[in-house]
């Protein structure tokens, strides 16, 4: 029947959802449980097996990450640090140890393995802090090939390459040194005095001073030889002030020994240094004149001195 337009109208019931029902009515709980049981398992057994799956690779990783650095502190050889890299790939101890065996078969005299192995690195690990000495080792085989042409331009690509590393003074020093055996001696004398400006008191520094007062020594007139006239390769003459005088320049201080001479001198001078004390168990000789010589055999008069 129709009903007043006037008239309130009863408001319409709340709707109250399942989490509700559950928070008031621990029953309901129960219930929604026992109808959602299986997907609520199958949750809770997911997240279990997930959470032991990350803790397992976690603590997999760990060991593995252990076990690398065990190996890799006590490894001593190219094989051991080779093996390393293999097996521990893009980890600390494997690119160390991909750098360390290569470095090791240069020290050990694999001069075809070290160069592979510089060279590998720096193809895979370029930007690595190892790679500008990774760089100075293949200039340090092409040194010990006798290749200084090919050491020069390795040399050259660390500088350029790696302007910032710490090895930027060997790679100068280096270029010197092998500029200096191919015979430019201005281009020798040119990387000895970059060397020694970029730092003064440093090791390198004086090494290359060195370096450069040999150079000099070695310039003779003409570029013949040493302008002293000593051999190639010498240690440098010593100054006219410290060399040694003749014997007959020396006079010996007051209170010492005087100094050998010729036997023709020793009256002379034993004359001149009355007070000179003689040596320990001897008297010292008398400023008396000199005795005549006694006469020869037959009354003849001695010859004269």
């Amino acid at each position: 029947m129709p009903t007043d337009p006037d008239e309130p109208r009863p408001a319409a019931a709340p709707q109250i959802s399942d989490e509700a029902v559950i928070e008031t009515h621990p029953s309901a709980a129960l219930a929604f449980a026992r109808k959602h049981a299986r997907p609520l398992i199958f949750g809770a057994v997911a997240l279990v097996a997930v959470a032991a799956v990350v803790a397992t690779i976690r603590l997999r990783s760990a060991r593995r990450a252990e076990t690398a650095l065990i190996e890799f502190a006590e490894a001593e050889s190219a094989d051991q640090f080779a093996a390393i890299a293999s097996n521990y790939p893009r980890s600390f101890p494997g690119i160390s140890s991909a750098y360390l065996s290569a470095s090791t078969a240069l020290k050990e005299g694999d001069l075809d393995r070290a160069e592979a192995g510089f060279q590998r690195f720096l193809s895979q690990y370029p930007d690595d802090p190892h790679a500008a000495a990774a760089q100075l080792g293949l200039a340090q085989v092409a040194e010990e090939r006798g290749n200084f042409d090919s050491a020069v331009v390795h040399y050259e690509n660390l500088l350029s390459s790696y302007p910032q590393s710490s090895l930027v003074q060997d790679a100068r020093l280096g270029l010197g040194r092998c500029y200096e055996l191919l015979g430019q001696a201005e281009k020798a004398r040119l990387a000895y005095e970059t060397t020694m400006a970029a730092g003064p008191q440093s090791l390198w520094a004086r090494l290359a001073g060195e370096r450069l007062t040999e150079l000099g020594r070695r310039k003779g007139p003409e570029g013949t030889g040493p302008a002293d006239g000593s051999t190639e390769g010498s240690a440098p003459p010593a100054a006219d002030a410290g060399a040694a005088p003749a014997p007959a320049a020396l006079e010996p201080p007051a209170g010492t020994p005087p100094a050998p001479a010729p036997a023709a001198t020793a009256p002379m001078q034993a004359a001149a240094s009355p007070d000179v004390t003689a040596p320990s168990g001897t008297a010292a000789p008398a400023p008396s004149p000199e005795p005549a010589p006694a006469p020869a055999p037959g009354g003849a008069a001695p010859p004269e001195s």
